[in-house]
């Protein structure tokens, strides 16, 4: 899958993002908790990045914590960023930044503290987003992330997986991965958790409407698996309708948090 074909999706979701990412704003909303008391940087002048920011639901409350904070909000969809400054949420205190978070437009050592949520997840490895985040925070500098992991969407994949036999979902790295690759990227683990959220839908229909929405919907494959036939979509619905409870079809997010440190 290609930057841009993940870039066009989210700025397909841009104007419904809000309405359907209940998951991802909810963890917005813990990550927030996770956030250092004190913050490092040259001079006191503190620059923090938000990767992933997409239409910036948390930039009021992250501007009132750190107002001291020249901040970026840095997204690989310009149509999310305007998005953004269409609510309002960016004033001359959040700078947009189009650009992809394997390769961040900042030099070392500038940026003091990292802010991520539901973002992560479309690099290429957890080595490619630690490594990068590692290169351009400060030393002494906090990242805060939540990334989903392996075990998301296990309802969805294993109901797939009993139609056909093509990739329908993108292969998630356990939090284990995400925990060797910061070590690896010389970060002090300062705070882990893992959390399973679930959301209920009336059907598959809903779920898929919930995906696109969000644009959570881009597989990374060589070939494309064909439109969803009413036969292929019965037998979906059947295969899924097994997970069913009194609630409707559940659809699970394990979510890993990390508080980390530059060493």
């Amino acid at each position: 899958m290609t930057d841009l074909a993940v870039a066009k999706a989210f700025g397909n979701s841009a104007h419904s993002y809000d309405a359907y990412a209940q998951v991802q704003l909810a963890t917005n909303r813990s990550l927030i908790e996770l956030l250092p008391n004190e913050l490092h940087g040259a001079e006191k002048k503190y620059i923090a990045l938000d990767i992933g920011a997409g239409t910036a639901p948390m930039a009021r409350q992250l501007s009132e914590r750190y107002d001291q904070c020249r901040w970026l909000a840095l997204d690989i969809s310009t149509d999310m960023l305007i998005e953004a400054k269409t609510r309002g949420r960016l004033d001359n205190g959040w700078l947009p930044v189009c650009a992809d978070a394997s390769a961040l437009p900042l030099p070392a050592n500038s940026v003091s503290l990292i802010y991520s949520s539901f973002a992560l997840q479309w690099c290429a490895s957890p080595q490619a987003a630690l490594s990068e985040m590692h290169r351009v925070l400060c030393c002494g500098g906090n990242a805060v992330i939540a990334v989903p992991v392996d075990g998301t969407m296990q309802e969805f994949r294993k109901s797939w997986r009993a139609c056909d036999e093509n990739m329908h979902f993108n292969v998630l790295p356990s939090a284990a991965e995400w925990l060797a690759a910061a070590q690896q990227n010389n970060f002090a683990v300062q705070q882990e958790q893992s959390l399973q959220l679930i959301e209920h839908y009336d059907d598959v229909r809903a779920i898929g409407k919930m995906l696109k929405s969000t644009g959570a919907y881009r597989v990374q494959r060589d070939q494309p698996v064909g439109l969803m036939t009413p036969k292929k979509y019965a037998a979906l619905s059947q295969h899924y309708d097994a997970y069913r409870t009194a609630q409707g079809l559940p659809v699970t997010w394990q979510v890993l948090f990390l508080s980390l440190t530059k060493i």
